[in-house]
């Protein structure tokens, strides 16, 4: 209970990676078993770690329960020089449009 299921990205194959509630990783079953003190059985499957993931954001928590934050813009104008960070618009200036290739026989 409390472990979080990932898959590494760094590594040309697929690994599966898992994380304990203290926030520390391991890839392989073996590893787990041995943190964990026993053998993993049936009920210890990705389903029922998708059911608590789900829980835990549904319920406003991160991977090791403490309330989720949230802030995207803050790390991408970190990344901003100060001249580009210059030449944004505000957010009402945008407007957004879908166009479909389907019905695009004329103008709407």
């Amino acid at each position: 209970k409390g472990w979080g299921h990932g898959i590494k990205t760094t590594c040309v194959t697929r690994l599966d990676a898992f994380v304990s509630p203290e926030g520390k990783m391991y890839y392989h079953r073996c590893s787990v078993e041995e943190v964990i003190g026993r053998k993993l059985g049936p009920d210890d499957n990705l389903a029922s770690a998708k059911n608590w993931a789900r829980q835990q954001v549904l319920e406003g928590k991160d991977w090791r329960g403490k309330p989720a934050k949230f802030d995207p813009d803050a790390r991408l104008f970190a990344c901003l020089s100060q001249g580009e960070k210059e030449k944004l618009v505000e957010p009402g200036a945008f407007h957004v449009a879908v166009i479909s290739a389907r019905r695009g026989s004329g103008i709407v």
